[in-house]
């Protein structure tokens, strides 16, 4: 079992269901800088393994938004949390699962797309629910787009706006 920062993929939906909870449930799949993820990319950089975890977790956020989701990612930042590396040959390097609760005091940030990759972001969902490749032209379309990075104390204003509030 492994310590540390850890990147929750998530709807607007299931971020309100979190707060309105009080914070995630055990065994919630997540990304992590695993060992396995800086042997992949060959470098010990702190801020480009986070990158790699944070977009993971952006990816899976595509797998989990449906039609009615707003067309925007959503990844939850938290730490210190502990995790295990998600096991299989089909699982991203930076693959874990969380082992226990996450309470919201632990939450560091949520990062979301802006409203401006709306197109990119449904294109994106579009093309990985009819099972095109992670590296499909419209899902590198959407990876172009920075997520923001929103306070944890800004967590009721970002699903107010997530919400068309």
């Amino acid at each position: 079992m492994a310590r540390g920062r850890v990147y929750l993929p998530l709807t607007a939906s299931l971020l309100a269901r979190a707060r309105d909870a009080g914070g995630f449930d055990a065994a919630t799949p997540a990304h992590a800088v695993t060992e396995r993820l800086a042997d992949e990319l060959g470098t010990g950089d702190e801020e480009d393994l986070e990158h790699a975890a944070s977009t993971g977790a952006a990816l899976d956020a595509l797998l989990l938004m449906g039609a009615d989701d707003p067309p925007r990612r959503v990844v939850a930042a938290a730490e210190p949390v502990d995790w295990e590396p998600r096991a299989g040959a089909d699982e991203t390097a930076s693959a874990v699962t969380v082992t226990g609760g996450v309470p919201l005091r632990l939450l560091a940030a949520v990062l979301a797309d802006s409203t401006d990759a709306a197109e990119a972001v449904t294109a994106a969902r579009d093309a990985l629910a009819a099972r095109a490749d992670v590296d499909d032209a419209a899902v590198q379309r959407c990876l172009d787009h920075d997520l923001g990075w929103y306070a944890a104390q800004e967590l009721d204003q970002l699903l107010t706006e997530l919400s068309g509030g």
